[in-house]
Parts: structure tokens; C-alpha cells; sequence
């Protein structure tokens, strides 16, 4: 249950923050690490152990998602191709720190607007907190 807690705070984070910049690595951050904690909360629902998941998964938004459709997560939630492809697109800037890290590339992949779709992620994330939310509730009562 501790992912998914963790996962509402960094997307009310994520809400409450209002940059000026037109991209901002940090709310970026905020709903990617949102998405991260969703999915890792639904592992740990289907019997992941918190030690696996690190070792397996990491900070890695593409190999948590592929673990949780192994796992069963689009029979809970409607994640989309679309969906997929901004997670995975998103990951490309998670993953390798370029939200944490400055380099002249992420300055023009901005200007490109190569950027991930924020709007897009935020909405992912409310989708899997809102439908994640029962089976980590449930889950949280198994002894």
C-alpha cells in the first residue's frame, strides 16, 4: 500500500506545482515517478516483494509496465497503445536522469518540442490510481 500512497502524493505534487517554463523537468518528474510508484504498487499487489522490484525493475518506467502486463494490469486498467508509447517516450527522459541531469540534447529536444506529453501522463496516472486503488486496499488486507 505504500507505493500507492506514495504514487497520490507525487501526483497531487504534480498538480499543485505550476512552472512558468512551457517544459519543466520537474513536474515531469513528479507524474513519471507517480506512474513508477501506480505500477510498482500494482507488482507488489500480485505478490512482488519489494526487494524483487528493485532489483528487477529499478527506476525503469518500461520494464515496470511490461512486469505489470505479465501480471495481469490491463485486465484492471484500459491502457492504451497511445498510453504505452507516452510512458515509454516518457521513460526516455526518466530512466536516464534527463530530468535530473542538464545537457544541451534536453535543451533541444525542448526546443523541438521532443518533449513527453504531461497532460497525457497525468492523465494515465489518475487512470491507474483510480482503478489500482482496490486491488492495493485488498491486497493490503491479505496476511
Amino acid at each position: 500500500m505504500g507505493f500507492f500512497l506514495y504514487s497520490e502524493d507525487f501526483l497531487a505534487a504534480y498538480h499543485a506545482y505550476s512552472p512558468t517554463a512551457p517544459f519543466s523537468p520537474a513536474k515531469c518528474y513528479l507524474v513519471c515517478r507517480s506512474l513508477e510508484l501506480s505500477l510498482k504498487a500494482f507488482l507488489s499487489s500480485q505478490g512482488k516483494t519489494v526487494r524483487d522490484i528493485k532489483k528487477e525493475i529499478g527506476h525503469d518506467l518500461g520494464s515496470a509496465l511490461d512486469s505489470a502486463k505479465d501480471l495481469g494490469i490491463l485486465n484492471a486498467v484500459g491502457i492504451s497503445a497511445e498510453d504505452e508509447r507516452e510512458i515509454r517516450k516518457a521513460n526516455e527522459w526518466y530512466q536516464f536522469k534527463r530530468l535530473e541531469y542538464f545537457a544541451i540534447q534536453n535543451l533541444q529536444d525542448v526546443w523541438n518540442k521532443d518533449t513527453p506529453n504531461l497532460q497525457a501522463l497525468a492523465a494515465i496516472a489518475e487512470q491507474l490510481i483510480g482503478h489500482l486503488e482496490p486491488i492495493c486496499r485488498a491486497s493490503a488486507l491479505q496476511p
